[in-house]
């Protein structure tokens, strides 16, 4: 047939990037567009997709590169396994396709980074040494002051400015901070660690929320552990990883809400044990500019409210959280109803990165296309990038 174009296509690598993707066949073909009849015929190798079936199971499918897909066989790539130990074989099974392919780009801004990021930017972060036997309150008092961040200052803060503060906190010692839509029934953030480290955190949760998120993960990376974060009971967590996690999680809450003032603050105020109300956890989280269920794990630390209190209240405030979540995703829109593309960059993927791909571009050691892949967007919209670089 004129026109037509000839390739071939190895079943193997059309099943891998479905399986990496955590798709049945049925969901696949759902997704093609076709029978499931027809999709296994593909994975079998008894019949072809068109052409254009196959560039929509790379574009929209499977989110890969065509050229993967015409590869003779699968290309070598870390497992989730290998990349986070503490998730079971079962946990990595049940992960859902939306939280594996925030995993896999993740790990693409991390290779990139090594890619544009001059070797003499590698943070500071590395200096600050923790190992899971400190003691968690005196870390996060060192911390503090590794970041140069007085308590007052952080009182001092707009509620609506402080996740911003606080992420430019942990982006100036080296720690890059990415944003993206997550299931929040299955993740509130996670981690890669590197030379160039990692953070995601769910824009579906609330600010505050992920202000104890963010700080948790950079446990994770001080600990040199790559991290999952659910927040829930740990469930299947072996001890060694539910050991890590209360510990980060301690650490967190005590870097955030430090010790002495919290006990000055509950004395001030006649805390008595089991006689806590909400009002009193809300009283204490604007204070400090924090989630309210900061405040709890830290009247939790200290035996103030139960296990069955903290995780009943958490449920609910994190209900009410996403019932409140802002629609205009946290003001991204223009007046004119568009988006912002150099706000929108900007936000997702954090200032230092976005700086790191500009200037290697500006300094010709990418192309254009390269450009465009590695900020996710057309190359028009340099200008509105520059324009909130410089701002």
């Amino acid at each position: 047939m004129a026109g037509s174009i000839n390739f071939n296509l190895s079943p193997s690598v059309l099943e891998w990037a479905r399986s990496s993707m955590g798709y049945t066949i049925e969901q696949a073909a759902k997704k093609a567009g076709v029978p499931s009849e027809r999709y296994e015929a593909w994975e079998s190798g008894k019949k072809l997709p068109t052409y254009r079936q196959l560039e929509e199971l790379a574009e929209n499918v499977y989110k890969r590169p065509l050229a993967i897909l015409l590869l003779s066989k699968p290309p070598e790539e870390d497992s989730i396994q290998n990349d986070f130990r503490s998730l079971s074989n079962a946990q990595i099974s049940d992960l859902s396709p939306e939280l594996r392919l925030a995993l896999r780009k993740a790990k693409r801004y991390l290779y990139i980074l090594e890619e544009v990021a001059p070797a003499s930017e590698i943070g500071r972060f590395g200096q600050f040494k923790l190992k899971i036997t400190d003691d968690p309150v005196l870390a996060s008092q060192q911390f503090r002051k590794f970041i140069n961040l007085p308590l007052t200052e952080q009182k001092s803060w707009k509620s609506d400015e402080a996740i911003g503060n606080f992420q430019q906190k942990v982006e100036s010692i080296g720690i890059y901070v990415f944003k993206m839509k997550l299931p929040m029934a299955e993740v509130r953030a996670f981690c890669l660690t590197g030379s160039y480290p990692v953070i995601v955190l769910n824009t579906d949760d609330s600010k505050h929320g992920r202000i104890f998120s963010l700080f948790h993960e950079v446990c994770h990376i001080l600990l040199h552990e790559n991290d999952v974060f659910n927040d829930r009971e740990h469930g299947k967590l072996t001890k060694k990883y539910a050991e890590i996690e209360d510990f980060c999680n301690q650490l967190s809450a005590s870097f955030l809400v430090p010790d002495e003032s919290f006990i000055s603050d509950i004395v001030n105020m006649q805390f008595k044990k089991n006689s806590i109300t909400d009002a009193d956890i809300q009283r204490l989280s604007k204070v400090y500019n924090v989630s309210n269920e900061v405040i709890a794990r830290k009247l939790l630390f200290r035996k103030l409210i139960s296990e069955d209190y903290f995780w009943n209240r958490k449920r609910l405030w994190d209900a009410a959280a996403k019932a409140a979540k802002d629609k205009q995703n946290e003001n991204l829109r223009e007046n004119d109803g568009g988006i912002n593309q150099g706000i929108k960059i900007i936000y997702e993927k954090g200032r230092p990165y976005v700086a790191s791909v500009v200037n290697a571009y500006e300094q010709g050691q990418i192309s254009s296309t390269d450009l465009s892949n590695y900020l996710e967007t057309k190359l028009s919209n340099l200008s509105k990038i520059n324009e909130r670089l410089n701002n």
